[in-house]
């Protein structure tokens, strides 16, 4: 009786084991998935990251050309009142006008890419 009771507390023994090898397998699984994961989110964080500092380097880019471009516009203008009398400053502001609308398209649209 007594061997037949330590024959199936050893059979419980393994089969317990077995079980709790089966469950270390499970958990490392998981764990290595959880980390390729996460190296997967971090990556794409990066990525994003990088994508987003270029886009805003860009802007930076445009709107500093379409500063540069106003403040020339307002110069040339400012050179042409001192320069003419009265009705020519019209029309040199729309030929101004006129010319640097195609450049100033231009930038809107890099602008929007």
């Amino acid at each position: 009786m007594i061997d037949a009771d330590f024959h199936s507390l050893q059979a419980e023994f393994r089969a317990f084991k077995e079980l709790m090898a089966e469950r270390d397998r499970r958990y490392e699984e998981r764990d290595t998935a959880n980390k390729d994961a996460i190296r997967a989110a971090f990556a794409s964080a990066e990525k994003a990251s990088e994508k987003t500092e270029s886009a805003l380097r860009e802007y930076k880019i445009g709107a500093n050309e379409w500063r540069d471009t106003v403040k020339d516009l307002i110069a040339n203008l400012r050179e042409s009142r001192s320069e003419d009398e009265g009705g020519s400053t019209r029309g040199r502001y729309i030929v101004y006008l006129l010319l640097s609308v195609p450049g100033i398209v231009a930038i809107l649209l890099s602008l929007f890419k």
